[in-house]
């Protein structure tokens, strides 16, 4: 497990995970229950060609989470419609949480930062291998990931996940996240999901979940991402869409005290 002093953010397989707020063992209580619940549905469901195999995947991580002290609170399936012939996955996939009003601005800041950090590592870092890897299918035509975001409501920590699946009829190349449509035929659809963990049940699982992933070298699938002073240096030298996307998380937290959604209308026209 590659760990950087006051990470906020990690690629855990092939989740993008935003843990700002959380304690260091709470920390190290999401990344390792979510890599275990990965590792066991990728036991059951190992290939992954087509929705209908990444559904099932999704089925058994959800079955697998709910054993190791989490409580699913809610969870919906929909289809994100584009007709962007145009711009990134990533892109695609902030737009459409930036149209859903009913989405907590806080969360939408916690996602637009964690994919920030991610950009920052680069696509040749052992972060993009290890998420890209996991994602994107044999054919190189489909793709599964999931963007999540941590926070605590007391002791216990609330995580909502996003997991995203979409075909393209070309060649997706090797990077799920920044593949650029130009013109391709992408067929989209998201599972959200939200999650309880009890720290304190979970504490006697703990060990356990650490010692499976051990003992079966699956700890090198978490890797922990730059730390906001090394993101400010990378930012100097970052393209114009990775500006955007941090303009628009900041003006994010300010619509969380206002109860306004104009970062909706300042995102389309940085656009």
């Amino acid at each position: 497990m590659s760990i950087q002093a006051s990470s906020d953010s990690a690629i855990v397989s092939r989740s993008v995970i935003q843990l700002a707020g959380l304690s260091e063992q709470q920390k190290n209580d999401v990344l390792e229950s979510v890599l275990l619940a990965q590792a066991v549905a990728n036991a059951h469901q190992s290939t992954q060609e087509t929705e209908y195999d990444a559904l099932a995947w999704y089925r058994g991580f959800i079955a697998t989470i709910g054993n190791t002290a989490w409580v699913v609170q809610a969870s919906e399936f929909t289809e994100i419609c584009t007709t962007r012939t145009e711009g990134t996955v990533d892109k695609i996939i902030l737009e459409s949480l930036a149209s859903d009003r009913a989405i907590d601005p806080e969360v939408y800041s916690s996602i637009s930062k964690a994919l920030l950090a991610f950009a920052a590592a680069g696509k040749g870092s052992p972060a993009a291998a290890v998420f890209d890897k996991a994602s994107i299918s044999s054919t190189a035509k489909f793709a599964s990931f999931q963007i999540a975001a941590a926070s605590t409501d007391g002791n216990d920590v609330i995580l909502t996940i996003w997991a995203y699946f979409y075909s393209s009829d070309v060649e997706i190349g090797d990077s799920a996240l920044w593949f650029r449509s130009q013109g391709a035929s992408l067929s989209m659809k998201t599972s959200k999901l939200v999650l309880r963990l009890n720290t304190q049940i979970y504490a006697q699982v703990r060990a356990l979940v650490h010692d499976k992933l051990n003992d079966a070298n699956k700890l090198e699938a978490i890797v922990r991402l730059c730390s906001d002073s090394a993101r400010w240096k990378f930012a100097a030298s970052a393209p114009r869409w990775v500006w955007i996307m941090f303009l628009v998380s900041s003006a994010m937290v300010v619509a969380s005290l206002t109860r306004k959604y104009d970062v909706i209308l300042r995102y389309r026209q940085l656009e």
